[in-house]
């Protein structure tokens, strides 16, 4: 028993792990925030927030002109930065944004 215990616990296994993404409307930002429902993310992660279909065709309003009505916001990572690998350059008027983190 002992000898299987610690095979496993020595073994390389891929973890798995869900999150949650919420959205608040507010000012002066609008916010996403993504929080892992079980412990913390190990690897690297993949999050892709796609509008397409949403109701009220949301998009990503970033800049003053173009698509968009009043408020515009660009896309900013507020906390987490450090983690933030990349993200996909987002257009005025683009319904997905795809980060990776680690």
């Amino acid at each position: 028993m002992k000898t299987a215990l610690l095979a496993l616990c020595f073994s390389t296994t891929t973890a798995a792990a869900d999150v949650t993404i919420s959205f608040r409307y507010g000012a002066p930002v609008d916010t996403f925030k993504f929080t892992p429902t079980q412990g913390c993310l190990t690897g690297m992660t993949s999050v892709t927030i796609d509008l397409v279909g949403s109701q009220g065709e949301l998009i990503f309003d970033i800049t003053d002109a173009g698509a968009g009505v009043e408020v515009f916001q660009p896309f900013v990572a507020i906390t987490g930065q450090d983690m933030l690998v990349s993200a996909s350059a987002v257009a005025d008027g683009d319904k997905t944004l795809t980060a990776d983190a680690v």
